[in-house]
């Protein structure tokens, strides 16, 4: 299973046909972290880092350098939006939300940048991909999907405007949103003879977030990252399985395995472990 992530993970960097050579690669090849063994096969030997790789790694989060802060700033004016639902933003208000989440956005392109300056122009030596490729998704592009939630300036200033019944009503809209993105998050995972039923979903929903309430899932097109919510279920395995069918059992096994297989990706890219409920601080 690492075997398949370096490969995808190269052939992300420098565009190159991958499959065909998959094959070219043993079990032992890479270990993130380690760094037991960094033979590749001869073409993937060395790459420059041009600005166009570079751009190509931000594209596959949906973040393109040209498109970034463009997206950003459509985002921030979602999440305002997002406020208005509860409550009406004074002019005042609404410009401190602004200059919150413009502080937010230019911390974020400042970081690519940073990124840009250290990677562009480096020729990378064999078994070096994976690493750059980490990096940029680590501090760039998966942040990048949430960026005026948790920990951001924006959510900061936000809680200060807000009276405390305006707050519990915004709480409440941003938990809506949640629950959809882990609905679409397992989506993959149990589709056609296995699918979920509605109420499946629900009661599934319901444990994961009692267990991890701030889990914001993300998919940046890389296929690791899809397995945070495998990961998720695994620790709650045995909530989960008394109302599922044999068929989805046996899917959740498996998956489940998968997801313990690529965990070292999942802490590299910072995306495991989540805070569980027990572990977060009391307001």
């Amino acid at each position: 299973m690492r075997t398949a992530l370096f490969v995808c993970l190269v052939g992300e960097l420098i565009g190159a046909p991958i499959a065909a050579s998959a094959q070219a690669f043993s079990s032992d090849d890479f270990e993130y972290g380690g760094l037991k063994n960094e033979s590749v096969v001869s073409e993937f030997k060395t790459v420059q880092i041009s600005d166009s790789v570079f751009n190509r790694v931000l594209d596959k989060g949906a973040i393109g350098p040209y498109m970034l802060r463009s997206g950003l700033d459509r985002k921030l004016a979602t999440q305002i939006q997002q406020v208005e639902k509860c409550c009406q933003l004074s002019e005042l208000q609404r410009h401190k939300l602004e200059l919150a989440g413009r502080g937010d956005i230019s911390r974020l392109c400042g970081t690519v940048e940073e990124l840009r300056l250290k990677h562009v122009g480096a020729v990378v030596a064999e078994g070096r991909w994976e690493k750059i490729i980490i990096d940029i998704h680590r501090r760039a592009t998966i942040p990048s999907m949430h960026p005026f939630r948790e920990r951001s300036l924006f959510e900061k200033v936000l809680r200060r405007q807000l009276k405390a019944n305006e707050w519990e009503e915004y709480q409440s809209l941003e938990r809506a949103s949640q629950e959809l993105e882990v609905r679409k998050a397992f989506h993959p995972f149990f589709r056609g003879a296995t699918e979920l039923t509605t109420s499946q979903e629900r009661t599934l929903i319901d444990l994961c977030l009692q267990k991890y309430p701030q889990w914001r899932p993300v998919s940046i097109h890389l296929f690791a990252t899809e397995y945070v919510s495998m990961r998720v279920a695994a620790e709650i395995k045995n909530e989960i399985e008394p109302f599922l069918t044999d068929a989805q059992r046996r899917d959740l096994q498996v998956n489940t395995r998968v997801a313990r297989q690529l965990e070292p990706y999942l802490i590299a890219l910072d995306l495991w472990p989540i805070r569980a409920a027990h572990s977060l601080p009391e307001d």
